[in-house]
């Protein structure tokens, strides 16, 4: 529920930009749908794509009247032109990236993908969860997270021509 309050109050921002609505948005990874009913009450032409042939099997059996495109593709190899959607989503993909120049790349593909926004979660290197999870890779060998720093995610959008608006936590803890 935090997470649909959390992208709603996105969209309320973002489609009121300049009181011009939002045509497309494009969710990489999109999984088995769980926010594409949300995603189509607010923008009329949604892209689902996944690089798993069973999370778009079950985002078709799950949505089957809908007229969405489903379209098979890498997360870090977007095969759409740039500026091509006005929203660009990633939802829950970064921290599984291992490499962090693949976390970057995945960044990279959305914005330039992107003509007005890009919403996307990462892990945050300055969690509490991540401090204390470095504590334990210290004492204890446990592996690192798969993190993000927030300047570098600010870097990343300015590079590309973007501002990082706002970073809203999803838990308390990470």
């Amino acid at each position: 529920r935090l997470e649909r309050r959390i992208l709603n109050r996105y969209f309320d921002r973002i489609t009121g930009f300049e009181g011009d609505p939002c045509g497309s948005l494009l969710d990489v990874p999109c999984g088995a749908g769980r926010l594409l009913d949300l995603f189509r009450s607010r923008v009329p032409t949604v892209f689902e794509a996944d690089w798993s042939h069973t999370m778009l099997s079950l985002n078709r059996r799950d949505h089957p009247s809908s007229d969405v495109p489903f379209l098979r593709c890498s997360a870090l190899e977007l095969p759409f032109a740039a500026r091509t959607v006005d929203i660009a989503v990633s939802i829950r993909l970064s921290h599984h990236r291992d490499r962090i120049g693949d976390r970057g790349t995945h960044l990279r593909g959305r914005l330039r993908v992107s003509d007005r926004a890009v919403i996307a979660t990462w892990f945050s290197a300055t969690s509490l969860k991540n401090i204390l999870r470095e504590a334990r890779v210290k004492l204890f060998g446990k592996s690192p997270k798969n993190v993000l720093h927030t300047s570098r995610v600010r870097k990343i959008a300015r590079e590309h021509g973007f501002r990082l608006d706002t970073a809203v936590p999803l838990s308390r803890l990470s």
